[in-house]
């Protein structure tokens, strides 16, 4: 989405800006301690000696007494700087350390309901406006719905919202006009922990971690035995490829998935979301990186979820799209058709322009 690039733009230059005062904070705390040094070493101990000699020369000191003084000095000295810079190392990180605690706990400055079961039920977004910036609107006055037991595509061209309005549904955004509901009730009325109990997704760009592919998808559920591991892994069709590796489940697969095609990385985030057996599932360009036998296998799992789910897909291929029961198509960040594959493309002429040349797939990538 253009919206989201023009994210990813501030940040790298808020992050550059921020290496920037690091690189100034740094010189200048290393500048500060160079001087405290020179000052303690030549300056207070040079006296310390120079004084201590004296005594010693006097005959009114020892210099096993002198030397026991100076030991203790130096002592007394070490704790007290590392003791300033504990101060210092704390008062940086408190902020962020506040964030990851609010973060944990659910809250995010917002007070959260206590856990609870989600009934699940229709996703309905209602007179939807939303801004990641106030003068740049992405949706506007949206009124859209994603049924249970049916698959619910969105469609659009780069920038149209569609990922947003996904966003949106599950409660990862929040509208600047309009509500979000889910079975009736205001998503943001749910407690967070158990709103996400409700949902399982599988981003496009979602992370794998350098762990064995065991340990990737039971993130998802950390009860999951090799039983529901294979049966997760044989719907999203990659469980064959997992049982010809050497170490099978236990496979590292390096940061990100590196050591995976695109494919098999997309397929393994598909598993680890169906491992979940949530009531909703998000699944983003799930078959963008697939060959078209795959992908079969993959609209057929789409389907089956369906029979007992509330499903919403993305995707840029209309054989994936044609298996939804009900299709949003988002132009300009409105809607501007809804209803079932085929009767769109005969009735909605923003659904035929996204197709108009499926080879170049400009219609509907991200």
């Amino acid at each position: 989405m253009a919206a989201e690039a023009r994210q990813k733009q501030e940040f790298q230059e808020l992050n550059k800006e921020q290496t920037y005062y690091r690189v100034v904070q740094a010189l200048v705390n290393s500048a500060q301690q160079g001087l405290a040094e020179i000052k303690d070493n030549l300056v207070t101990r040079g006296a310390t000696y120079f004084v201590g000699g004296l005594f010693v020369l006097a005959g009114q000191m020892s210099v096993g007494a002198l030397l026991g003084f100076l030991r203790l000095y130096t002592n007394l000295i070490e704790a007290t700087q590392m003791l300033a810079e504990i101060t210092v190392r704390t008062q940086d990180s408190y902020p962020g350390l506040r964030r990851v605690i609010l973060h944990l706990r659910g809250r995010h400055g917002v007070h959260q309901p206590p856990l609870e079961h989600v009934r699940s039920g229709a996703l309905q977004l209602h007179h939807v406006s939303f801004a990641y910036h106030a003068d740049e609107p992405v949706l506007h006055d949206v009124t859209a719905s994603a049924l249970q037991g049916a698959v619910t595509a969105i469609v659009g061209r780069s920038g149209s919202g569609k990922s947003t309005v996904a966003k949106l549904m599950i409660g990862m955004e929040r509208p600047t006009a309009g509500t979000v509901s889910l079975a009736g009730r205001d998503v943001h009325s749910i407690a967070r922990r158990s709103l996400l109990r409700s949902f399982a997704v599988a981003w496009q760009e979602s992370i794998l971690f350098n762990l064995t592919i065991r340990e990737n998808l039971t993130l998802a559920d950390p009860t999951a035995d090799d039983a529901a591991l294979s049966d997760a892994c044989g719907r999203a069709a990659i469980l064959d490829f997992i049982e010809s590796l050497p170490d099978r489940w236990d496979t590292l697969i390096g940061e990100r998935g590196i050591k995976l095609s695109g494919g098999q990385r997309q397929r393994l985030i598909i598993a680890r979301a169906l491992l979940k057996d949530a009531p909703i599932v998000v699944l983003d360009e799930a078959t963008s990186q697939v060959d078209s036998a795959t992908e079969v296998r993959l609209r057929s799992t789409i389907r089956e979820l369906a029979d007992r789910r509330t499903v919403i897909i993305m995707a840029h291929r209309l054989s994936t799209i044609e298996l939804a029961d009900r299709v949003l198509v988002l132009e300009g960040g409105v809607i501007a058709g809804t209803g079932h594959p085929s009767e769109l493309m005969r009735t909605n002429a923003a659904y035929r322009r996204l197709f108009a040349d499926q080879s170049t797939e400009r219609g509907l990538g991200r």
